[in-house]
């Protein structure tokens, strides 16, 4: 059985997943049941459909043996919690892929202009059209040698029509590669977005990395140092070294706190632009990168091999060359639009 309550005491509806049970942690309770003392506590899992409100009426099976009743209170914390552990690069890009609302609307575009492709195909479907007209009528004679005649009635027409497109000499056609092209040109837009996505996230994600790794460095050079500060004030006062060594040990160590201070400055402007660009950083201390990562890429041995397939693949070169097509029957439509077309309609 089980009860949500607010801070306030109270209730509120909250739907529930699995529930994940401790067993064999109490060490009166194994003992009663005369079990074996694990060297872990026992993990398992309950679904949803084992569980009742604590309004409903709870039925006890009678052939399971006995049954024992526990208390638990739990604190719920309002926000979702997955995978608590190391968030790799590869996980922190699709996160930033999840949530990016211009990947959103790069979709919805990329959908829009696949309609786009049906509108311009149902040129050559026929045009029904079915128009009903009705109204009424009343018509009263009334003369002084006969009595008042009053004639009412009520005229329906209906008309269907029927057009079917033949013949337009090439504009429907451009049309119809227009509506395929700016298609295309949609998914090299979102596919761009994707890339630039990627890009900010893997830069969001080795920045931090890096920042949080100059700021150890840091910090470690300022405790040295502030070591070496010490050392030499002891120096100092057994009269090894001068009031000068002292100076300059001090101007290292304050030299030190400042570039620390400004590791740390820096590190949290990352974690900012982190945040901003994947979400909210899961455990700061475990983020890694390696340029073992890079083995799995095979790069271009040379300059003109990496320019020939920046051409290809390139979203923004394809877009240029899409354009340029997409001109092209653009001319094409117009030109066609000034010649004559034949179609066939009728009525009934």
């Amino acid at each position: 059985m089980y009860q949500h309550r607010n801070l306030q005491g109270l209730p509120f509806g909250l739907p529930t997943g699995k529930v994940v049970c401790v067993g064999r942690n109490y060490l009166d309770h194994i003992q009663e049941l005369d079990n074996a003392v694990p060297g872990e506590p026992l993990l398992f899992l309950k679904p949803a459909t084992a569980l009742c409100h604590a309004d409903d009426v709870i039925s006890i099976p009678t052939n399971r043996g006995a049954c024992h009743n526990e208390l638990e209170v739990a604190i719920l914390i309002g926000e979702p919690l997955s995978n608590a552990s190391a968030e790799t690069l590869t996980e922190a890009v699709e996160r930033a892929l999840t949530i990016s609302p211009e990947l959103n609307a790069g979709e919805l575009s990329l959908l829009e202009a696949d309609e786009g492709v049906y509108r311009a195909r149902s040129a050559w479907r026929p045009d029904v059209s079915l128009k009903i007209k009705g109204g009424r009528k009343r018509t009263t004679t009334d003369t002084t040698t006969s009595l008042p005649d009053t004639t009412s009635f009520n005229p329906v027409s209906a008309t269907l029509s029927v057009s079917q497109h033949l013949v337009d000499f090439g504009e429907t056609s451009a049309a119809i590669q227009k509506s395929k092209i700016l298609k295309q040109i949609s998914a090299e837009q979102l596919r761009k977005i994707k890339q630039e996505i990627m890009i900010g996230a893997i830069s969001a994600y080795i920045t931090v990395w890096r920042n949080l790794n100059l700021l150890k460095v840091a910090a470690s050079n300022e405790k040295t140092l502030g070591e070496q500060f010490l050392a030499t004030e002891k120096r100092f006062s057994l009269r090894e070294v001068t009031r000068t060594d002292v100076s300059q040990s001090e101007a290292r160590l304050q030299d030190a706190i400042s570039g620390r201070i400004a590791a740390d400055l820096t590190l949290q402007e990352s974690l900012a632009i982190y945040e901003e660009t994947i979400g909210p950083i899961i455990n700061l201390e475990e983020i890694s990168w390696s340029v073992d990562i890079l083995g799995g890429y095979q790069l271009p041995f040379t300059i003109e091999a990496a320019r020939n397939v920046a051409y290809a693949k390139n979203s923004g070169m394809k877009q240029v060359r899409l354009e340029h097509q997409l001109a092209k029957y653009t001319v094409l439509e117009k030109r066609s639009a000034l010649l004559p077309t034949i179609s066939v309609e009728a009525s009934l």
